[in-house]
């Protein structure tokens, strides 16, 4: 029986390019809300609204941390 033995003098194309892990407007806020799936947010849609649209922002522009607190005291750099 003969195997299939692969040519060790060509490597396989490299793979160029990956597909951006960012999600589009429309799932983000889908994800989002499914966290809220319970019947006592209902009357609090409203607000959930504004909140979706935050988050998205905040998704959007990448502020991940917009509130810092230096190290401090104790650290290399405390700044």
């Amino acid at each position: 029986m003969q195997h299939d033995v692969p040519n060790p003098t060509t490597a396989p194309a490299p793979r160029k390019g990956m597909p951006s892990p960012r999600l589009e407007e429309s799932e983000f806020k889908s994800r989002f809300r499914a966290q809220f799936i319970d019947p006592n947010f209902d009357t609090l849609q409203h607000a959930l609204d504004e909140i979706t649209q935050a988050a998205w922002d905040a998704y959007e522009h990448q502020r991940k941390a917009p509130r810092t607190v230096k190290a401090g005291f104790g650290y290399a750099d405390p700044d």
